[in-house]
């Protein structure tokens, strides 16, 4: 069967990819680009091609390539959300682009999202990679760290801003009316990313989401003020948080201060740098900034800064870097984890739960 082969098929490649990029990602921190190309040619040969050479297979390949497309298409732009926040690089968002290509749409049986099918690999990667990094993190920071960061995490504005978001937001979405048959699931988490989002790059907009959300109780304070709705935003309100801790304790621990004659290749700088005058700055504002490869620091890119101090054009002598966790072997591992449980881990615990009940 053709769909039978194109699994198959993808994946074998699946399995080499992942361990490609997580060898290179645990040994030199970084994904070859390479690996990327070769895959996607790989995934356009046997979602395209295979099917429109097949007897038989064009209601295949037009179908399924759309939503295969369509899933890719939505894969990239999360990727390029989470890399917009920091949360990952430039390759990690372009891996996880790939995987969704790659893994047939046919595998997610529970919980399956329309347009997204993905989210389910999206959930499984953040649920277990969120546990692994946060444990490491909880064991190499001491106690004055978690508490300089739980400071800043729980601070009144910023819970003030977290509810007024979700206030605002979720009214706003509640008048879509193509959402509302998405799973309940797929939009508390989409509207968490949303929120960390604007949480993080897009403070001035807050002014405007408390309006929204004082609008909201005066008009809507029915749907409010009730323990289900109470309930559910306390519950997202503690994840965004959770997940602010976790990104604030890793740049908290894992930035550190280099002088410009030690930078190497592949370090990532979580500074940017513009030029003033005749002098060239570190900017953390929006600047016409200097273009390097800030996620990789490339051989070109060291040697150009390096001349830049011997000529006495830097401002500066030390820049910060981030000390980042590879995120291709957790990438892998969720990919092989929907694979088996064909669904993201909290549906698959749903419908376990359920056939549990009937049998006992």
């Amino acid at each position: 069967m053709l769909e039978d082969l194109i699994s198959t098929l993808n994946f074998l490649c699946i399995i080499a990819l992942g361990i490609a990029t997580s060898y290179d990602d645990i040994r030199e921190n970084r994904i070859r680009n390479r690996y990327i190309a070769y895959a996607l040619l790989f995934g356009v040969c046997t979602n395209i091609m295979l099917p429109a050479i097949s007897i038989g297979g064009m209601y295949f390949s037009t179908e399924y390539f759309r939503d295969t497309l369509l899933n890719a298409a939505v894969a990239l732009a999360a990727g390029f959300i989470f890399w917009s926040l920091k949360i990952w690089r430039a390759g990690d968002g372009k891996l996880f682009f790939t995987y969704a290509f790659l893994i047939p749409l046919s595998v997610y049986i529970y919980g399956y999202v329309p347009l997204f099918p993905s989210f389910s690999l999206l959930v499984n990667l953040f649920i277990f990679s969120s546990l692994l990094i946060l444990s490491n993190l909880w064991m190499i920071t001491d106690s004055g760290e978690k508490s300089n960061v739980i400071r800043r995490v729980i601070h009144p504005w910023h819970i003030i801003e977290t509810v007024s978001y979700f206030l605002s937001i979720q009214w706003l979405i509640s008048f879509l009316p193509f959402l509302w048959g998405i799973d309940p699931l797929y939009l508390i988490f989409s509207i968490m990313l949303l929120l960390t989002l604007l949480l993080s790059r897009f403070r001035e907009t807050a002014l405007l989401s408390i309006a929204i959300a004082l609008l909201r109780l005066f008009l809507d304070y029915g749907n409010v003020l009730n323990v289900s709705f109470i309930t559910n935003l306390a519950v997202l309100t503690f994840f965004v948080l959770l997940v602010n801790f976790v990104v604030q304790l890793g740049s908290f621990r894992f930035n550190d201060r280099t002088s410009i004659s030690r930078l190497a290749p592949g370090m990532r700088c979580a500074e940017r740098i513009a030029k003033r005058g005749t002098k060239y700055v570190k900017c953390t504002e929006q600047c016409n900034f200097l273009n390097l490869n800030y996620d990789s620091l490339s051989q070109k890119d060291v040697n150009f800064l390096k001349k830049l101090q011997a000529e006495g054009k830097l401002g500066f002598d030390e820049i910060t870097v981030k000390h980042t966790m590879p995120i291709a072997p957790f990438m892998f591992l969720a990919v092989i984890i929907t694979l088996l449980i064909r669904s993201d881990i909290v549906t698959f615990l749903r419908v376990v739960s359920i056939r549990l009940k009937y049998i006992f």
